[in-house]
């Protein structure tokens, strides 16, 4: 479909209020990918997935503060977090009734477009631990675009990593921390019983602890506070990109859109 048409149907689906999760659900995971970001707490009746970029870190601290009761959230450093909490994903295949025995199943999300220049302001960044890694592997294809730079304070321009995108266009040659949020917590498979968003995450984490009955056992680190869906220093970002790129990212990130309820509006206005 062209962009237009996509357009339409996330809008009309907006318009009628239609439950757009469908009758179709899939049976198991074939890509062994998906779903490395969903974490186990059976203890607490809890299944969470939690995509790169989207705060991540600070709820995995949350959760994990769960599992060691003598800790704050804030104890637990960058290298150990990612180490802390069990993946529920050991196998290419889910057992589908299992996962929907857990009451709360979680997703974490945040605006595609947020998520795209969060990575790509890390990963290039000239600062980055592990920035050698991420030019061996995708500088080639991006210097297609503009020669990188290991001087700059990022490597190549947020434009030319967006040229990069839309023109490989092709979810598995992605890095994880830029790939689709349905790529990553296949939702249409797990069913989520709350989606919680980056932008509201004071608000979210509350409610969060009190359906989940957590409360005095954990709480959201960080100096978050509810926000705009959409802030003017990330539009900001998109105003010189050229509208033909701006509607091919919607075409990737498509699905991420009409599940969450993001808006592409703003970015292409004059």
């Amino acid at each position: 479909m062209d962009f237009e048409e996509l357009q339409n149907i996330q809008r009309k689906l907006k318009e009628d209020d239609l439950d757009n999760t469908g009758s179709s659900k899939l049976t198991f995971i074939e890509n062994r990918k998906q779903l490395f970001d969903l974490f186990d707490l059976k203890s607490n009746d809890l299944l969470t997935c939690l995509p790169p970029k989207t705060g991540t870190t600070n709820w995995q601290r949350y959760f994990a503060a769960l599992l060691h009761p003598s800790r704050e959230p804030e104890s637990f450093g960058i290298d150990e977090i990612f180490k802390v909490l069990p993946r529920y994903k050991t196998h290419n295949e889910i057992d589908r009734r299992a996962i929907h025995d857990v009451e709360i199943r979680m997703i974490n999300v945040r605006h595609p477009f947020a998520r795209i220049l969060s990575a790509w302001r890390q990963k290039f960044g000239k600062d980055f631990w592990n920035l050698d890694m991420f030019v061996r592997k995708y500088g080639k294809s991006i210097s297609e675009f503009e020669e990188i730079n290991m001087e700059n304070d990022n490597v190549f321009s947020f434009r030319a990593f967006l040229e990069y995108i839309v023109n490989v266009a092709e979810i598995n040659s992605f890095d994880y921390h830029w790939k689709t949020m349905d790529f990553e917590c296949s939702p249409c498979f797990v069913d989520y019983t709350i989606v919680t968003k980056q932008e509201t995450s004071a608000t979210d984490a509350k409610f969060v602890t009190e359906r989940a009955h957590l409360q005095g056992l954990t709480h959201l680190p960080g100096q978050y506070s509810d926000s705009p869906l959409l802030s003017s220093g990330l539009i900001d970002f998109y105003r010189d990109i050229p509208k033909d790129i701006i509607k091919k990212l919607y075409k990737i990130y498509f699905v991420d859109f009409l599940l969450f309820g993001y808006s592409i509006d703003e970015f292409l206005q004059e």
